[in-house]
């Protein structure tokens, strides 16, 4: 053996071992950066789970503003004008509404001070009454009975069942019970 070849030989291995030392930094390197690249995907799959249990109306948002207006119409000069119904032309049913004999928060005497005009417009189904006169024969052929009928009757029942419920009392009873 030479006297190179020991010194060759540890240039060598000093070589090696800051390549190898030089591949080992960039590996811890890159293991620390996918390590913090896995907890932000852990941070973002934990809230996504958190957002995916929590019922939050489709107008919500993540950063809500600091400090936002409150919501509904506004009172005072900004609201805007104030409109209602007509009052109608014709009144079927007046009815007096008097004053409580006390005030009902203190007890106290109550003064009458004016008479206002409160509304109410109604829909009112009224009851009819129809009569059918059915006519009623026997037939030439077999002698069996036979009655007429009408599209609106909702029976052929002429003696027991002669009285009965019309269609719209009974539309009327299937939409509600």
């Amino acid at each position: 053996m030479s006297a190179d070849d020991p010194v060759r030989r540890a240039d060598e291995l000093e070589r090696e071992v800051a390549s190898l030392q030089r591949r080992l930094d960039r590996s811890l390197g890159e293991i620390e950066r996918l390590e913090q690249e896995i907890a932000r995907l852990q941070k973002l799959l934990e809230e996504a789970a958190r957002k995916k249990k929590r019922s939050t109306a489709p107008f919500s948002r993540d950063n809500p503003k600091p400090n936002p207006k409150t919501p509904g119409r506004k009172s005072g000069d900004q609201y805007g004008q104030q409109t209602t119904r007509p009052a109608p032309l014709r009144v079927d049913e007046q009815i007096a509404v008097p004053l409580p004999p006390c005030c009902p928060h203190c007890e106290g005497q109550v003064n009458r001070q004016t008479t206002k005009a409160q509304y109410q417009e109604d829909i009112v189904r009224v009851t009819l009454v129809r009569r059918f006169d059915v006519e009623v024969g026997v037939c030439a052929g077999c002698g069996r009975s036979v009655q007429g009928r009408h599209p609106l009757q909702t029976s052929d029942a002429l003696h027991v069942g002669q009285v009965q419920i019309g269609p719209e009392a009974l539309s009327l009873a299937a939409l509600y019970y």
